[in-house]
């Protein structure tokens, strides 16, 4: 649940970078246009991939609580350390992967998002006249 939490805040920023943003390029037109039907699709692909990753940990796959103090004399200790340790690496990555891409995802959209609120911010100083401010005007005229 906690990864699925950061997946729908990221397609939250995302969706909100798409609706409010005023990009010209093509790519984004088509997704402003379709972002709603898109939307439904995301979180459950987002949703079906928290639950794989989910599924190992239900499991008890990644258990890392061995007692290493007193190793049995028929095995070999060394190598069950060793397993152990590639098994906390695996562990690491998998909880790094989980939590890294929804924050990309949050971050580019974020960027994206402020640099078109910066260019209309812009855009509206440029085309202002007289000692009003721009906003008023803009709000006027419209």
């Amino acid at each position: 649940l906690n990864y699925s939490s950061l997946w729908f805040g990221a397609w939250l920023s995302v969706f909100y970078c798409i609706k409010v943003a005023s990009f010209t390029r093509s790519f984004f037109i088509w997704l402003k246009q379709r972002i709603a039907r898109l939307m439904p699709w995301m979180l459950l692909a987002s949703c079906l991939c928290s639950f794989i990753a989910a599924i190992p940990f239900a499991l008890d796959v990644y258990s890392v609580h061995d007692n290493f103090t007193a190793p049995l004399p028929v095995t070999n200790s060394s190598a069950m350390r060793t397993t152990r340790k590639d098994i906390l690496r695996l562990l690491i990555l998998l909880c790094n992967a989980g939590v890294g891409m929804p924050f990309i995802l949050c971050v580019v959209s974020s960027v994206l998002l402020i640099q078109s609120l910066w260019i209309h911010t812009r855009r509206m100083q440029n085309n202002a006249s007289g000692f009003r401010d721009p906003s008023l005007e803009a709000h006027m005229k419209a």
